[in-house]
């Protein structure tokens, strides 16, 4: 999806013809809207688990995790919130690389 809206924001600045700008703008304006859509209802989904719920307020209260980050995070490694160790976080997501030459 976040490719298919920076197709047309990419577009834009290259379109000349009347047409061609029109369409981009119509696709950018949908893939935005789906965009929203899908984000809220990720978020409904979450705010109805209590436990996963709960997780989140985690996540995010960690400095530069908001809730799309979070989101994103309990989908792909969903025994988040049952890690103890900043470094089995590290290895879920794939960070462990960059903890080793002290970026994180």
């Amino acid at each position: 999806m976040g490719k298919d809206r920076n197709w047309p924001k990419n577009r834009l600045q290259t379109l000349t013809l009347g047409f061609a700008v029109r369409q981009a703008k119509v696709r950018l304006t949908l893939v935005s809207h789906q965009l929203r859509d899908i984000d809220g209802e990720i978020s409904t989904c979450i705010s109805k688990d209590e436990a996963i719920a709960h997780k989140r307020q985690i996540l995010t209260s960690i400095p530069g995790v908001g809730a799309v980050t979070s989101a994103a995070m309990l989908i792909k490694c969903p025994e988040t919130g049952t890690m103890t160790l900043a470094n089995s976080l590290r290895r879920c997501f794939g960070l462990h690389a960059l903890a080793a030459t002290g970026a994180i």
